[in-house]
């Protein structure tokens, strides 16, 4: 099912925040959920506080005007019937978001795919990259060009693993495509790239015919489970809008989407392990430094939550 009860949006009241606003207004309004709106003023550096007459003055008054902004996008929200809290917090913005999500019980962030200081490459910017990393539930990542209504909605499956969790991501995304693409009156692709695991060790270690033999087994594996994962879902192999394909995720599914005009990515995201994730870098982390589209990550409902200082907290499953 693709049901939030809380939701929270960051934002960054400087920034036109209108849009992402009203994205979350939609799913809220579909739900029946509520949202608190939140920004994040940064602690000054401690040069600045040493040589600044009036820092604390100066503090203040930002934190009153964030939190009148917000007032107004609010009192917006109120009027379409939706239940809205404001806060302003202190700190570094991923930090205080993971924080208020374990605190909270917010089921969805939603926050711009790249601040107006973003010094980062790519589409997504820093702050959002640790939110990816941090932050226990689904994020939702709306790019600063995003249109009003998406028009072609990606859902990208990994059907060839044997992993549960990629078995219960893959059910989720595929609901929650579905959910954002008749909200949006869009079109929906269903995609899936596979590939054969050490390719390029492989290929200079094996004769060529049984590097072909292994290619063709794993072709037909990869198309079976993408196919009887289709028709759990009411769908058919010849569906014009699933789509299987040769090649690593991180690199096909970019393409994809910029071929095809996708303006929203649905994808999930799960660490296996630290170490993985420090030396190759994730799947999602990958795709999300070439795209340009907004991208809605969904988490398992159980994962670790890193704290800063190496210990963890784990975020427990409502199931």
């Amino acid at each position: 099912m693709f049901e939030f009860n809380r939701i929270l949006v960051s934002v960054d009241t400087r920034m036109d925040v209108r849009n992402i606003v009203d994205k979350a207004a939609l799913i809220s309004q579909q739900c029946g959920a509520s949202i608190k709106l939140v920004d994040v003023v940064a602690e000054f550096p401690r040069v600045v506080r040493l040589m600044l007459a009036g820092h604390q003055e100066i503090r203040e008054t930002i934190i009153k005007e964030k939190r009148e902004r917000l007032s107004a996008l609010a009192e917006s929200l109120r009027e379409r019937g939706i239940d809205v809290e404001i806060d302003v917090l202190s700190g570094t913005t991923s930090t205080q978001v993971t924080s208020l999500v374990a605190s909270g019980g917010h089921d969805l962030v939603v926050r711009t795919a790249k601040g107006r200081d973003s010094r980062r490459r790519g589409g997504v910017g820093t702050t959002a990259m640790r939110l990816l990393r941090e932050c226990p539930c689904p994020v939702l990542l709306i790019a600063p060009n995003a249109s009003a209504n998406y028009a072609h909605v990606m859902a990208c499956v990994d059907t060839s693993s044997d992993e549960l969790v990629d078995a219960v991501l893959n059910d989720r995304v595929v609901a929650a495509a579905t959910r954002l693409s008749q909200w949006h009156q869009s079109k929906l692709s269903i995609f899936h790239a596979w590939s054969i695991y050490g390719e390029e060790f492989l290929l200079v270690r094996t004769r060529d015919g049984d590097f072909r033999d292994l290619s063709a087994r794993v072709r037909e594996r990869s198309e079976k489970m993408f196919h009887d994962f289709l028709q759990m879902h009411g769908r058919n192999a010849g569906d014009q809008n699933s789509f299987i394909r040769k090649g690593e995720p991180a690199t096909m599914i970019p393409a994809f989407a910029s071929e095809n005009n996708v303006d929203l990515i649905v994808m999930g995201s799960f660490a296996r392990s630290w170490l993985s994730e420090m030396l190759l870098g994730s799947t999602v982390e990958r795709v999300l430094s070439v795209i340009n589209c907004s991208v809605l990550v969904i988490k398992p409902d159980r994962m670790a939550m890193p704290i800063y200082g190496g210990q963890f907290s784990e975020w427990e499953s409502i199931v």
